[in-house]
Parts: structure tokens; C-alpha cells; sequence
């Protein structure tokens, strides 16, 4: 199983895709893809990894830690290290903070994973937006189909989609 990541910047450094069997940045058994591919099987939309905790996952808008023991700073370090190549943790150690992303398939679909790895008290963590590469439909995200209708029908006018994070705002206009 390859993995693949690319920087979010004005110059994206592209590190192969996971279909195109591309060379890994990452072996497909270490502790982030574990937690990657936990987050995948719980259906979270993040992951934060945060020194003197244990991981925490979100689902339903609801984050709760997974396991008891924390994690010390060397060990998030670690994770982060894991699957962030060269050029992107040298920026990270030099501006503190940095965005990336990860490509992996689990059970047959490709997933991104959006990180944002940043300092804190000295110390590395990190968030990760799990990205499903297929667009749920309309009826799995419960939007109201006449709403979508009405929306689809307007031939003028500005349509606005607000929400906190992880409410839906790109799935919903995604479909």
C-alpha cells in the first residue's frame, strides 16, 4: 500500500498517488497510519495529536480521546515525522507550522488526510481532516432534497454555505 503527500503551498510538492503505485512516503504499518486508518474505521472526521494526551478522534462533532495512556512530545513527534517528508518538515522546523497532505487507500477507496502540524509550548502536534475520496449522496447527509432543488433552480443571487467545522459545508456542495 503506497502513501502519497503533497504540501499545501503556493508550490505543491507531489510525492505520488496512491493508485498510481508511486514510491511510499511512509510504510503502510506505522503508529500514524495505524491511527489513520483507526480514524477511517470509526468514521472521524479528525484526529488530534496533542503531547500529554492520548489521541482524540472526532465523530458526530464530539472529540474523544482513544485509549488512556497519553502521549509524550517525542512520540507525537515521531508520528508527525512519520509521514511528513523532507522538505516539509524542515519547513515545519524552521516556521513552526505547515499543512500538508496524505493520500492513502483503506478498504479499496482513496482517502485524504489534511494535517496541520504546529508548534505548542514548545512542543509538536498536529490536526488531521479525514478527506473521503468519494462524495457522500444527498440522502446519507440527510440535506433536505427539495431544499437542494430550490438551490440548483435559482438563476441569480448569491447562495451562502456556513456551518461550523466538519458540518458538511463542502460535502453538501460537493453533490
Amino acid at each position: 500500500m503506497t502513501i502519497s503527500v503533497a504540501e499545501q503551498s503556493t508550490a505543491p510538492v507531489s510525492l505520488g498517488d496512491p493508485r498510481s503505485g508511486a514510491s511510499a512516503v511512509a510504510d503502510s504499518n506505522t503508529p500514524m497510519v495505524e491511527l489513520l486508518d483507526r480514524a477511517v474505521a470509526l468514521e472521524a472526521s479528525d484526529v488530534h495529536l496533542s503531547p500529554g494526551c492520548p489521541p482524540a478522534f472526532r465523530r458526530n462533532g464530539l472529540l474523544r480521546s482513544e485509549g488512556s495512556e497519553p502521549l509524550g512530545a517525542e512520540q507525537v513527534r515521531r508520528l508527525i515525522q512519520s509521514v511528513c517528508p523532507e522538505v516539509v518538515w524542515s519547513r515545519l522546523c524552521k516556521d513552526r507550522d505547515v499543512d500538508f497532505a496524505v493520500a492513502r487507500e483503506v478498504g479499496g477507496v482513496c482517502y485524504r488526510f489534511r494535517v496541520n502540524a504546529h508548534f505548542a509550548q514548545e512542543a509538536m502536534g498536529c490536526s488531521v481532516r479525514v478527506i473521503r475520496g468519494v462524495v457522500p449522496t444527498l440522502e446519507w447527509t440527510g440535506f433536505p432534497q427539495e431544499v437542494a432543488r430550490r438551490i440548483v433552480d435559482l438563476r441569480n443571487g448569491l447562495v451562502l454555505f456556513t456551518g461550523v467545522t466538519g458540518s458538511g459545508k463542502s460535502t453538501s456542495m460537493g453533490r
